[in-house]
């Protein structure tokens, strides 16, 4: 088989298995090829930027979208809560002592301004 028949069966492989970690080992297990063909398409992959060789010697996919989509969502979580926190201290910066919230003080100003009555 040739080496680019080879790697496209083994990007098939990654595709289908999205979670899919193997040692060299195992690669050539599972193909059923020779180290030397193994290691040399799984380099190919890597140039890629599909595969990466992780600490522990396994081969992974570099980033599906899924795997993007998370990444982006955990950064956006983290930009949320840190804006929610600021928005938080801003306001107890901004309430008066009596307890009430800014928000509070200028709704009943608005209120009072319009001739309503607030509790």
């Amino acid at each position: 088989m040739s080496n680019s028949r080879l790697l496209e069966r083994i990007r098939g492989e990654y595709l289908e298995m999205p979670g899919l970690c193997l040692t060299l080992q195992q690669a050539q297990r599972l193909f059923g090829i020779e180290r030397l063909a193994c290691q040399e398409v799984l380099d190919a992959l890597i140039e890629m930027k599909f595969l990466r060789l992780t600490a522990k010697g396994t081969y992974s996919r570099l980033a599906s979208g899924a795997d993007l989509l998370r990444r982006l969502h955990s950064v956006h979580t983290v930009q949320l809560k840190a804006t929610l926190e600021r928005r938080q201290l801003q306001n107890r910066r901004l309430a008066p002592r009596g307890g009430r919230r800014a928000t509070d003080v200028e709704s009943a100003r608005h209120s009072k301004d319009n001739g309503l009555r607030t509790a």
